[in-house]
């Protein structure tokens, strides 16, 4: 582990995180794997919300109430889901292409033993950057992270979890034996 600076405790590679990219994978088009090439048809992603609205010509879709994402063994819970798209001509075709998630309240992220909750969760397409904010925790079995705000950057393999005011970071490891 890296030693703590006066932000917090930046973190490498830490397994925990895993479950950040993982979270937003559900909201990817088919194929579009961080660092991936496409083997194959992606598996569906199933939605429920109390409402959806399309706003087509603002390249915006919002998941409203109750939100629940579900793509194989991956769940995303959240009171407010928005994705933010633009279209583009690829190839002579025009497609969406995805630029920005955002979830808003209660956000949780479960896969397995793997958890991530928080206020707020931002996946920033083109930078290929998570933020998780609003006493964001990571866990995996007994391993703990938390902190005002943890970052990860995908194509780093680098995190950076930040303390919020009047709160520091903490992280519980238990080493494998």
């Amino acid at each position: 582990m890296r030693p703590v600076s006066r932000y917090g405790l930046e973190v490498g590679r830490l397994p925990l995180l895993l479950v950040l990219i993982l979270a937003l994978a559900l909201t990817l088009p088919p194929g579009a794997a961080w660092g991936a090439k496409a083997k194959g048809p992606a598996p569906p992603i199933n939605i429920s919300s109390d409402r959806m609205e399309i706003l087509d010509k603002a390249g915006t879709v919002h998941f409203m109430g109750h939100v629940r994402a579900t793509r194989e063994q991956m769940v995303l819970e959240a009171d407010d889901v928005v994705v933010y798209y633009a279209t583009q001509e690829v190839g002579g075709k025009k497609r969406r292409v995805l630029k920005k998630i955002v979830a808003r309240g209660h956000v949780k992220v479960t896969q397995g033993d793997r958890v991530a909750i928080g206020r707020r969760a931002v996946y920033d397409r083109p930078r290929e950057v998570i933020t998780l904010t609003g006493d964001a925790q990571v866990w995996q079995g007994k391993n703990r992270v938390s902190g005002g705000e943890i970052v990860f950057f995908i194509n780093e393999g680098r995190s950076i979890v930040r303390r919020s005011k009047g709160q520091r970071v903490q992280a519980t490891v238990f080493p494998s034996q």
